[in-house]
């Protein structure tokens, strides 16, 4: 019995000898056959024996996992095989929907909300083609939810429903659903009307989930909450990882000799910063003088040297990559760095010494730059400006402003010279400037907003725009000539079926009064542009400036030089 016994064991056990299976040799067979399979078939197809059935298995569940296969019944196959995509769905405020694939060579997937399943806005999802159209997206439907976007939603609370229970509506209206939940802990206060962080749990019908609601931001109505929830909805990093946050500690409160070492010393270069009166961190900073001899400009722009501190594949630098950028909100930031860069060592303060990247350029009475040098330095910045001080001293020319920063009065007259000539020259050669105005919040002391008005804007802004070009444009000269490798920021032209439309609508319209708006034989950027100059300081301006724009394509960041339209 004992030896029986043993042999049945024997018979049970994994073959020492079948070799372990590779998810791309399953996923081989299957791009070979052109066919969903069973898991018979696969062990048949690899040549491994039936005692690997279990290990298979396990292979094939992680593949329908990462939604790189799709389970029917009794068979698997490859999604693209089974007219299936996978990707990440994106719905619109109207409640439709596009599934965003993985695949970038295929088109977004129109999902109808009937189509959606209990799928959210986020989700990576696998879709089932149900209709293919020629001169528009194909419709889908989704059949599987791979990963959820969140695991924790920013929810309002509507009303109570007894025994401990609140009824919620999430703040995203990308998420069209109540859900029914308790408190994590009776202790937690809870309000109708405030704005509480909410797990989601089990669905109970079509339009409504349970959850435990795990923290209370606050009312809906503060300022603080409301950053909070589109921080939480637009998956925008708030905290740093532990790693990130060792590395940047690690780093000195100020740089020291050793950090200047075969670095240009422009200490004594006056140079300042000039940005809002509410900005924390300066990245940039001008200097501009007269030209030794010569009917032109020195213009110098310095720009903090982040690589200095962030060395690739370190954890500060995976995390930037994470973020991408940093985010500005009426009352905070989320800085693409902690406080140590950001506020500090990449933070061209005044008065202390910064490690920076300077671009040098000569620049003849025209505005056209000539040629350009480009150093590692060490600088300083002379003052802290903002753009209203520029304003009020430079072009309002009033007495008491141009007293305060006297010290920096006449480089900045020279500054406004220089950079309308700048200006003009971009203007010449078809540059879109569009004046949409942004919207200003302003606060009371206690964090009250009391106004929401448009941004002023003036020449202080465009000032510093046009020598952030101007250097932009010289950095990219130089490493094209020299064939080095560069990120440019290219802008395809304008869709002409838009501009079609856009110049039949305006031609048809009380704003083309003298009837100079019919659709011209070519259009150039200097054609819209004489466009937008019709309107200008017009009641039109606002309504035509967001129309040229929507016929405008999207710019983006390249290694290919493909050119800027506007």
């Amino acid at each position: 019995m004992a030896r029986n016994k043993k042999k049945r064991n024997d018979r049970n056990a994994p073959d020492a000898s079948a070799a372990s299976i590779d998810p791309s040799a399953v996923l081989r067979i299957f791009k070979e056959r052109r066919t969903p399979l069973n898991p018979s078939q696969i062990l048949r197809a690899l040549n491994v024996k039936k005692r690997a059935k279990d290990e298979l298995h396990q292979v094939l569940r992680g593949l329908v996992d990462s939604g790189r296969l799709i389970r029917t019944r009794s068979a698997y196959g490859l999604p693209e095989r089974m007219r299936m995509i996978t990707g990440r769905l994106e719905v619109q405020r109207s409640g439709v929907g596009f599934l965003i694939p993985e695949d970038q060579r295929r088109k977004d997937v129109f999902i109808g909300p009937k189509d959606m399943g209990d799928a959210w806005h986020g989700d990576r999802v696998v879709a089932v083609i149900v209709r293919e159209n020629k001169n528009r997206n194909h419709e889908g439907r989704i059949v599987r939810i791979l990963e959820r976007s969140r695991q924790n939603i920013p929810a309002r609370v509507g009303r109570t429903m007894g025994r401990g229970l609140y009824m919620l509506r999430p703040t995203d209206p990308r998420l069209d659903f109540g859900i029914v939940a308790e408190r994590i802990s009776r202790d937690l206060p809870v309000n109708m009307g405030d704005v509480v962080l909410v797990t989601p749990g089990e669905q109970l019908d079509p339009q409504l989930w349970e959850g435990v609601i795990q923290e209370n931001f606050g009312p809906e109505d503060s300022v603080a909450v409301q950053e909070n929830i589109v921080k939480i909805n637009n998956d925008i990093p708030t905290v740093f990882p532990e790693a990130a946050l060792r590395e940047a500690e690690g780093l000195p409160e100020q740089p020291g000799e050793a950090d200047f070492a075969g670095r240009e010393d422009f200490r004594k270069i006056p140079f300042v910063t000039i940005d809002g009166a509410t900005a924390r961190d300066f990245d940039d900073a001008v200097f501009v003088e007269r030209a030794k001899g010569k009917d032109g400009y020195r213009l110098w722009v310095a720009i903090a040297d982040v690589s200095h501190y962030v060395r690739p594949e370190s954890a500060l630098d995976e995390e930037a990559l994470e973020r991408g950028n940093s985010y500005y909100f009426p009352q905070s930031v989320e800085p693409m760095f902690p406080e140590r860069l950001s506020n500090g060592l990449c933070s061209l303060n005044p008065g202390v010494p910064r490690l920076t990247m300077v671009a040098r350029m000569e620049v003849d009475g025209r505005g056209v730059v000539r040629s350009s040098e480009f150093f590692t330095a060490v600088i300083k910045s002379h003052a802290r400006l903002t753009y209203g001080q520029v304003q009020r001293a430079v072009l309002l020319k009033e007495p008491e402003e141009r007293a305060k920063i006297a010290d920096s009065l006449e480089m900045l007259e020279l500054a406004e010279e220089l950079a309308r000539k700048i200006n003009a020259r971009r203007s010449e050669r078809g540059s879109l400037d569009f004046d949409l105005p942004e919207p200003e919040i302003l606060f009371d002391g206690s964090g009250e907003t009391v106004d929401i008005r448009p941004k002023q804007r003036h020449f202080g802004h465009q000032l510093i725009e046009e020598f952030m070009i101007a250097a932009n444009e010289s950095v990219a000269e130089y490493l094209t000539e020299r064939g080095l490798p560069c990120m440019y920021r290219i802008h395809p032209p304008a869709d002409e079926e838009k501009l079609r439309n856009l110049f039949k609508m305006l031609s048809r319209t009380a704003i083309d009064e003298a009837g100079k708006m019919s659709m011209p034989d070519e259009i150039t950027p200097r054609t819209l542009q004489d466009l937008l100059a019709l309107v200008e300081g017009t009641d039109r301006e606002f309504v035509v400036n967001r129309m040229v724009l929507r016929t405008m394509k999207q710019a983006k960041y390249s290694a290919i030089n493909e050119g800027h339209f506007g």
